[in-house]
């Protein structure tokens, strides 16, 4: 027979519901029958449930890395901070602080994070995205990415803010971090 989706779901959501997990297997087809399986349909409904709640999950993540953010650097702007934007993404602004020092003082610290865009990856200098937005170059200049995934923690939240914390003052204390 065909797996019927509208009863496994109801059987995972009692399975939910009582607080246990399930794993569920389906053949794409069987190899006495030769009948196909809905797995992509299955595999759609999957992905479309988590989608909600890891969305929500990384939002919630998000939102408190920006307030320890700007706890730990009063001066830190978060770019696009009131308007609808991805759950897994911060742009934050140090103002004079050269983008390219920070990224290298917090990789030195373990921390990864990136400056402009992925396809301007390896490029020096204000992000020409940003200066189209009407960025002030010294705002432009300190723009640095954050991006959180499905094994970002609330510790991983905790070490991040505590590498900038340390770090920032740090970079801004040199001489040549002048933007």
């Amino acid at each position: 027979g065909r797996v019927d989706l509208a009863a496994l779901d109801t059987a995972l959501a009692r399975h939910a519901a009582a607080g246990r997990q399930a794993l569920v297997s389906v053949m794409l087809a069987n190899n006495e029958t030769g009948i196909l399986q809905p797995v992509a349909e299955a595999a759609a409904r999957t992905a479309e449930a988590e989608l909600a709640t890891e969305g929500a999950r990384l939002a919630a993540l998000r939102d408190r890395l920006e307030a320890g953010l700007i706890a730990c650097v009063p001066d830190a702007m978060v770019l696009g901070a009131n308007v609808a934007r991805l759950p897994n993404t911060v742009c934050v602004i140090f103002p004079d602080i050269k983008a390219e020092t920070l990224v290298i003082a917090l990789d030195l610290a373990h921390l990864s994070v990136s400056a402009g865009s992925a396809c301007s990856s390896g490029k020096v200098g204000a992000s020409y995205v940003l200066k189209a937005m009407g960025l002030a170059e010294q705002h432009a200049r300190g723009a640095i990415r954050l991006s959180l995934g499905w094994s970002s923690t609330n510790e991983d939240i905790d070490a991040a803010l505590a590498a900038i914390g340390r770090t920032v003052p740090r970079v801004r204390n040199r001489p040549e971090r002048a933007a």
